[in-house]
Formats: structure tokens, sequence, C-alpha cells
């Protein structure tokens, strides 16, 4: 009945630890064994005055199958609502936020529930019998140090990894500082001073080349100044050519009075001509008239002629040679007087035209040689040219060495810019282990506070202190106080090292006064049974006042087994004391001889076809 409770209100029954099976059964089995069957379980809480109900409930589909999963609802009583109030629903849309909302409101999850409500079915039960590991194991469960053993591991991981980067930033360390020393090795003063004079005796050399090349650069530049000198020159010379080419024929008017003595001389020959052609012509005439005349008749009419017409004829014809001889004289007079004036002129401008001829071949030398000269200076100024091409090379070439930057000075900076690299990355390094060395010193601190002698012990010695004075309470009204109870929570091994260990230690009060002392697995009995009732008690109060709420319920399975008389009165006295602080406390048992000791009985028959609950 009770494992309908707690699978009502969280889904789980007894012992969860199992693979949440009871008796080989399933949870939601454990309320209804038929796998084909429908379940619904509804249980009602008080929190702070408002009623709560949560609902659970499974359906099965056609055919059924095991560990079907189930519902579950929250709701709470509007009790405004007429007649009987009304149920609000609660419930969120995923089960396990409805759920997490039922653990909260019941301030305790499943296994505080099953330690603390429902006693005897949890982690605490026979706490006393147990050994010491399993002592341990169970506290660890009860307690949730389990968080604790966790947080060791992830500290012990956290710190190997931390070991690794402190061991690899020393490794690093002392890469960077072998690199140091090897950079801080590097001086290139001397290398640097060498190629500094190098440089200053290359740029020299190209100084007096550049300086070499102006001076010549200069002096042609005078041999160039000449040009327009020769300029003119070569143009005097080139005019007196061309006057002297001109004149080689002679001067105009000495070819003008040739030319006119040429006429004249033509016109007076061809006047001396005709007269002497005439004088031929008269004198073959008269030749003609004397042999005829010899004859004695004329040769034209051959008429006989007289001496003195012959006489006549010849005279006449004389006269007409004669005249014409007269007339003849003075032309070829004049015809040799004009070709000697001809020849004069003709040698006149004979003479000049080799005077002439002597002065345009003396100036045409001339002439060539300021050609000549004109040329040289053209040949010059390309030699100029080129000498100013080559000079700027040389100067840029000056330039360019007095820019160059020296290599070694390049590599001097390298490695003191990789010097200060380095040594940054030292101090950065250096930075980070330390840090790392302090976080380490922190982790191992955690590592320190999460084990054996840490935090657990501290958790131990508290729960310890907690809980003796817990079980020594119970155990005052199990034993009238003749009976206390103190736990050893570490021993010395045999290494000489304090070891954890949960020890029970047993004192009694004898009758003399003496006080016995022994552990806990040495007494027998009765009295055994009762510190094992107490230290179990105590063990769930201790995780009660650990919840977030207190339960109004409490159910003991079989509290009473393996009591004598007296621990049945014992434990019945203290239940009653239990119950001034619950609402209700539940004692589950298969003895009839309780039932007048308790307000009510409710008994629970078991047959083949299933449970049957009646009220006695």
């Amino acid at each position: 009945m009770f494992d309908v409770v707690a699978w009502a209100l969280y889904g789980e029954t007894a012992p969860r630890k199992r693979g949440n099976t009871f008796r080989g059964l399933l949870a939601d089995e454990v309320v209804c064994e038929d796998a084909r069957g429908d379940c619904f379980v509804a249980v009602d809480v008080e929190d702070g005055g408002v009623q709560y109900r949560i609902e659970r409930w499974r359906k099965v589909p056609k055919g059924g199958y095991r560990g079907q999963p189930s519902g579950v609802a929250l709701l709470r009583l509007d009790p405004a609502v007429p007649p009987s109030g009304a149920w609000a629903d609660l419930s969120r849309s995923d089960a396990k936020d409805t759920q997490a909302d039922v653990d909260a409101l019941l301030g305790m999850d499943v296994e505080t529930f099953f330690e603390t409500v429902l006693f005897g079915q949890g982690d605490a039960r026979n706490f006393a019998d147990a050994t010491d590991g399993q002592r341990k194991e169970i506290l660890t469960r009860i307690l949730r140090l389990s968080a604790i053993d966790a947080g060791l591991s992830r500290v012990r991981a956290e710190l190997a990894g931390h070991d690794q980067k402190v061991s690899g930033l020393a490794g690093r360390k002392r890469e960077i500082e072998a690199n140091l020393a090897t950079l801080r090795s590097f001086d290139f003063a001397a290398e640097i001073a060498k190629w500094e004079d190098e440089r200053r005796l290359a740029a020299e050399d190209k100084d007096r080349q550049a300086a070499a090349g102006e001076v010549t650069i200069a002096e042609h530049r005078k041999a160039v100044g000449q040009e327009a000198g020769y300029r003119t020159l070569k143009a005097t010379y080139e005019e007196r050519i061309a006057g002297a080419k001109a004149s080689l024929g002679g001067s105009e008017p000495l070819r003008v009075e040739l030319r006119a003595l040429d006429d004249e001389i033509g016109r007076l020959q061809g006047d001396v001509a005709r007269s002497r052609g005439a004088q031929d012509a008269l004198r073959r005439q008269r030749a003609q008239s004397e042999a005829a005349l010899r004859e004695g008749a004329c040769p034209t009419c051959r008429q006989p002629v007289t001496d003195d017409v012959r006489q006549h004829v010849h005279g006449s014809l004389d006269e007409q040679i004669a005249a014409l001889e007269n007339a003849a004289g003075p032309a070829a007079t004049r015809v040799a007087e004009a070709q000697r004036r001809r020849v004069d002129v003709a040698a006149q401008i004979e003479a000049a035209a080799k005077a002439a001829q002597v002065s345009v071949e003396g100036d045409s030398r001339k002439l060539g040689l300021v050609d000549a000269s004109i040329r040289e200076i053209d040949r010059i100024k390309r030699v100029i040219a080129e000498a100013e091409r080559g000079l700027g090379v040389i100067r840029r070439e000056a330039a360019d060495i007095r820019a160059r930057e020296n290599p070694y000075a390049a590599r001097q900076r390298d490695a003191e810019a990789r010097v200060a690299e380095a040594e940054k990355a030292l101090r950065v390094i250096e930075v980070d282990a330390a840090s790392a060395e302090a976080e380490r010193a922190y982790i191992a601190f955690w590592e320190h506070g999460f084990g054996a002698r840490g935090l657990r012990s501290f958790v131990f010695d508290s729960v310890v202190r907690e809980l003796t004075d817990e079980v020594n309470r119970y155990l005052r009204v199990l034993t009238d106080g003749s009976i206390w109870v103190t736990f050893d929570t570490e021993r010395m091994g045999a290494d000489k090292k304090p070891r954890e260990v949960f020890d029970v230690v047993v004192r009694r009060m004898l009758p003399d006064g003496a006080v016995r002392e022994r552990s806990y697995e040495r007494w027998s009995g009765g009295e055994k049974r009762r510190i094992a009732l107490a230290i179990d008690l105590g063990l769930a109060g201790l995780v009660a006042r650990r919840a977030t709420k207190a339960c109004g319920l409490l159910v003991l399975d079989e509290v009473f087994a393996h009591c004598d008389a007296e621990g049945h009165d014992r434990v019945i006295k203290l239940l009653h004391e239990m119950a001034r602080g619950k609402e209700s406390v539940f004692v589950v048992d298969h003895s009839p001889a309780f039932q007048a000791r308790f307000e009510k009985v409710v008994w629970v028959e078991k047959w083949p076809t299933g449970s049957v609950v009646r009220a006695a």
C-alpha cells in the first residue's frame, strides 16, 4: 500500500538502487500486477494550509507490456469555488517538469522520501550491521557525498591538466631561454662596420667616376661652344663659293661686251665676205670680158668691140672692184680690231674664271673643314648625351649605394626584435606559469578539500557529531540513558598513516558506575537491536533535516523485529514521542501482539486473487 503511495508521488518504488524493481516487479506493476490493465492513484497532500492532489496513472495499449510509462498531474484545490471547491490543474506539458514541481512541493526527492518517510526502505536500514566499507557507502549515498567524490575526480583531472600545462610551460620556458641565449650571442658589429666601409668606398668610387665624367662633359661642352662660330664660317664660305661660282663666266659687262664683239665681228666678217664675193664676181666678169674682147666680140650680144669700149668696160669693172676693195679695207680693219678686243675680253673672262675657280676651290676646302668640325661637334653632342646618361646612372648607383640598407644591421635588428619577442614571450610564460602555479595551488587546495582529510572529513565529522547526538537522544529513550554510542572516523593504518573508517563504539554504564566500551559488533540480543534502531532512526532524522520541508508522515516497517519484551516497550515509548512531531506514524508489522498499543489498526490480508484492506 505504501509502495502505491510512493509510486503516486514519484513514479518509483523502493529500493530504487536495484533498477527500480521490487520483488521482481517494475514500479507500476507493484501497483497493478496485471500488465494488461490500467491503474490510477491519487494522493492528497497539504502544504501551508493549501491542499494539493498528485495523480498518477498507467494506460496500457492493447496487448499490454511491462514498464509502461506513467502519466502524472499536479492539482491545487480552490475552496472558493462552490459548493466544495474545484481542482485547478498545475501540470505542465512535460511530465518531467511536472515531477520537478511535485518534488518542490514535497520538499524532498525520492531518495530522501525512502530514507525519512518510508523508514526501513532506504539505505539507512540496518546501517549499524553493515561493514565499515558499507557504512561509508551508505553515508556517501544518503548524505549525497558522491558529489564530493565527483568534485574530487574533477579536481584531480583538472590538476592533472594543470600539471601537464605547468610542465608544458616549463618546457616552453626552457626552449625560449635556450633560444634567448643563442640570440643574445649574435653580434654583427664587426660585419656592420666592414659593410659600411665597403659601402663608403663603393660610393666614393662612384663619386670619382661622376667627377671624371663631369670634367669630360665640361671639356666637350667647350668644343660644342664653338659650334656657332663654325656655322657662321660655313654660311660665309657657302656665300663666297656661290659668288665665286657665279663669276666663273666672267663679269657681266665683259660677257656683254664679248657677245657684242662676237656680233660685230660676225657682221663685219659678213660684210667683208660679201664684198670679196662681189669683187670675185666682178673679176670673173672682167676676166670673161677680157677673154671675149680678145676675140673682138661682146660676150653678151656678140657684137664687135672697140678698144674704147673695151677700156670703158674694163675701167668700169676696175673702178667697181677698187671701190669694193676700198670699202672692204676698213671693215677688215674693224674686224681685226674687234677680234683683238675679243681676245682681250676673253682673256679677262678666263682670268676672272680662273681666279673664281681658285677661290671656289679654296673656300670649298675651308668649307669642308668647317663641315668636318660641325660634324665633330655633333658627334661630341652625342658623346655628351651618352656621358650625361652614364653620369645619371653613376649618380643613381651612388645614391642607391648610400641608401642601401646594411643587411647586417637588419640582421642585428631582427635578432634584437627576436630577443625582445622572446623576452616578451618569456615574461608571458613566466606570468602564465606563476598563474598556473597559483591556480594549481588553488586546485591542490580543493584536492585536499575534496579528499579524505578535507571536505569529506569535515562533513563526516559534522555529521558524526550531529548523528551522535541524534542517536543518543533515541538511546536515552530506548535504554534509559545507560547506553550511548560514539563514531570513530579515523584509524591509524599499518603504515602509520590515518585512514578513513566509520566504526561504531558502544559504551554502557554498569550498576557500579563503571563504563564498559566495546564495538557494536560485539553486542548481541535485544540491546544490539535497540542500538541498531537508534542508529537507523538517527540517520533518517539526519537526512530529514536536510530536506527543504518536513513531512508529517512516518512509516516504519517491522520496527519490532528481533526486539525482546523490554525492547518492545522501549520502542513503543519512542514511537509515542516521535508521534508528537508527526501527523501520522504507521508501523507495519506481522505480529498481532502490538495492536492494543496503537490508536488505529489496518489489516492487510493478501490472497492469491489480491490484497484486502480492512480497519480493525
